[in-house]
C-alpha cells in the first residue's frame, strides 16, 4: 500500500490531508446503523487538496446510497452510489463490501480499523 505521508510523489498535498480516519469513522457509523449497511473499501480519485491522487477509503453503503462520515461524522454526505463512484471514479467490481459480521471478524482477526484486504491494492 503506498504510504502518502512518506511517498516524495504526494509532498504537495498538505499534511492535514494525509490523516484520514475514514476507515474508523465508517466503522463508527455501522455500529449505529447495521441493518441493511454494507461498509466499503475502494480506491478513490482526490479532489480539491487531494486532486491527482488515488487512495485508498471506507465509506458505508446501504442500497443505491453511499454515506461517507469520513468529512464530518455528525452530517455525514450522503448521495446515491451512481454520483459518488463517477465523482470518485469508483470502479465497482473492485469495491470490497463488509456485512456487519464480517466487519467485526476482520476486526477481530486484524486488530485494525482497515484496509484489511489487499487484492485490490494499487
Amino acid at each position: 500500500m503506498i504510504d502518502v505521508k512518506k511517498d516524495p510523489r504526494y509532498a504537495h498535498i498538505p499534511n492535514k490531508y494525509k490523516n484520514g480516519d475514514c476507515y474508523k469513522s465508517g466503522i463508527d457509523y455501522m455500529l449505529g446503523h447495521q441493518k441493511g449497511h454494507k461498509l466499503c473499501h475502494g480506491w478513490v480519485d482526490g479532489k480539491g487538496p487531494t486532486a491527482g491522487v488515488r487512495f485508498s477509503h471506507c465509506w458505508v453503503e446501504k442500497g443505491d446510497t453511499v454515506i461517507d462520515p469520513s468529512i464530518d461524522r455528525k452530517k455525514p454526505l450522503i448521495l446515491p452510489k451512481i454520483v459518488y463512484y463517477a465523482i470518485g471514479n469508483i470502479v465497482e467490481d473492485r469495491v470490497l463490501k463488509y456485512s456487519t459480521k464480517e466487519m467485526f471478524d476482520w476486526l477481530e482477526k486484524t486488530g485494525k480499523a482497515g484496509p484489511w484486504e489487499t487484492k485490490y491494492d494499487e
